[in-house]
C-alpha cells in the first residue's frame, strides 16, 4: 500500500498555495487514517451553472488556515477526492465575495470553518472547486460547495436545486415563527406604511386616498403606521419607484421596470410604476427590501427559478417547491445588476423578515447559491 502510495504523489501532486494534494483514485477509505478533501469535478472540470465542463488551465488554490488565520508554507499533504454527492441534505455554493457571512477557511485537519455559523464542517459535507461566473466571461472563483444536512427536503438524488429549493422546509417553519412573533400587530413591519400625519376621524385615519380602520393600523414609537396590503392589492418592489437593485444597494437609474403579472403562468398585463398603471389597476405599491432572502433568477437558471406574481399580488414558483402561493410578505421585487445577473427581472425570497431577525439568525444561512 505504502509503494501505491508513493507512486502516486510522485505521478500527481497538485500544489495549493501552501500545501501538497495528491490524488487517491477517489478511494474514501483511506481518510479514515489521512487528511483528505473534495474537489467537486474531476480532473480538468470546473463547475458552471450546476454542471461540471471541461476547463485545462485553472489551478486548485487550496489554502489552509488555522482558524481564520493562513497558515505558512509546510509539508502537509492531503489525498483529493473526486466527489460533490451529499449523503443527506442539500449542496449549497458559499459566494463569500457577495455574502460576507459565507467566508470559509480551510483547515489543517481537512475541516471548513464556517465564522458566521462558529462551525467546523467535516471534509465529506463540502467540496471546492473552481466556479465559472458568467457564459461569455473567463472569469473563475474558487469557492465551496457545502452540504447542508440540517435541511431534509426528500430524497437528495442527483437533481439541481436553485437557491429556493433547498431552503422549503426551513422557510415554512420560518414564515409560521415569523407570524407568531408579529401577531401583536396587523401586519408585518415591512408591508407597512407611515400614516402618522393621515387625517383621523373617530377610528379611522385617511392618507393619501386610503381609510384605514383600528384593526388595519397600529402605534410605534409614536408614529401610527398602516397596513394597506390588509384591504388592496400590493405588489412589493425591493427599491423604490425610480431605482434598482445594483451591487446589493438600491440605487437611482432611467431602467423601466415594468412587473410582469399572471394567472396562474398565464402572463396578462405588465404593471409599469412610472406610467402608473398599477393605480388604474387598483394596486398598492410597498417598497421594501428583505432582510435576508434567497433570490431567484429566471434568466440565470430557467429550470428551477420561474416565478409568477399573481393578479392578487401573490407569489407563484412553481419549480422551487416552496409550498404554493405565497403572499406579499415573503417577497420583493426588481430589476438586478451585479456580478452574477446583467440589469434582469428578478425576485427575492424573503425567508426573515421580522425586527427579531437575531432571535432565529443561527437558523437562517445565507442567500448563496443552493444546488445538487
Amino acid at each position: 500500500m505504502f509503494k501505491s502510495i508513493v507512486i502516486l504523489v510522485f505521478l500527481s501532486v497538485v500544489l495549493g498555495k501552501n500545501v501538497k494534494i495528491f490524488h487517491t483514485n477517489d478511494d474514501y477509505s483511506i481518510c479514515g487514517s489521512e487528511r483528505c478533501v473534495r474537489k467537486c469535478c474531476p480532473e480538468n472540470l470546473i463547475y458552471f451553472q450546476k454542471k461540471c465542463i471541461n476547463h485545462t488551465t485553472i489551478d486548485f488554490p487550496l489554502t489552509i488556515f488555522d482558524g481564520e488565520k493562513e497558515r505558512p508554507p509546510s509539508d502537509i499533504t492531503f489525498h483529493l477526492i473526486h466527489d460533490k454527492h451529499c449523503e443527506v441534505g442539500y449542496n449549497v455554493r458559499l459566494v463569500p465575495n457577495f455574502f460576507p457571512e459565507d467566508k470559509f477557511y480551510v483547515q489543517a485537519d481537512g475541516k471548513l470553518f464556517l465564522p458566521f455559523l462558529e462551525e467546523f464542517v467535516p471534509f465529506n459535507l463540502y467540496c471546492m472547486e473552481n466556479i465559472k461566473l458568467k457564459a461569455n466571461d473567463t472569469t473563475v472563483e474558487f469557492s465551496v460547495l457545502r452540504c447542508d444536512d440540517t435541511i431534509v427536503l426528500g430524497d437528495p438524488a442527483e437533481k439541481v436545486y436553485s437557491q429556493v429549493n433547498v431552503m422549503k422546509g426551513l422557510i415554512l417553519v420560518l414564515l409560521s415563527f415569523v407570524s407568531k412573533i408579529v401577531s401583536n400587530s396587523p401586519c408585518l413591519k415591512s408591508l407597512s406604511v407611515n400614516i402618522t400625519n393621515g387625517v383621523k376621524n373617530d377610528d379611522y385615519i385617511t392618507k393619501d386616498g386610503f381609510i384605514y380602520n383600528s384593526s388595519n393600523y397600529y402605534y410605534e414609537n409614536d408614529l401610527i403606521y398602516g397596513c394597506p396590503c390588509n384591504f388592496k392589492k400590493c405588489i412589493r418592489k425591493c427599491c423604490g419607484v425610480d431605482e434598482i437593485m445594483i451591487n446589493r444597494t438600491c440605487t437611482k437609474s432611467d431602467i423601466e421596470v415594468k412587473i410582469p403579472i399572471h394567472r396562474n403562468t398565464d402572463f396578462i398585463y405588465h404593471l409599469d410604476m412610472r406610467n402608473e398603471t398599477y393605480k388604474k389597476l387598483d394596486y398598492f405599491y410597498i417598497h421594501e427590501m428583505c432582510k435576508k432572502g434567497a433570490r431567484l433568477s429566471p434568466e440565470l437558471y430557467p429550470d428551477t427559478d420561474n416565478f409568477y406574481i399573481q393578479e392578487d399580488g401573490k407569489f407563484f414558483a412553481p419549480d422551487a417547491e416552496i409550498g404554493g402561493m405565497l403572499d406579499v410578505g415573503n417577497y420583493c421585487v426588481d430589476v438586478f445588476y451585479d456580478e452574477e445577473i446583467d440589469r434582469k427581472f428578478a425576485a427575492i425570497f424573503c425567508y426573515v423578515d421580522v425586527d427579531t431577525e437575531q432571535t432565529i439568525q443561527n437558523h437562517v444561512y445565507s442567500a448563496g447559491e443552493f444546488c445538487d
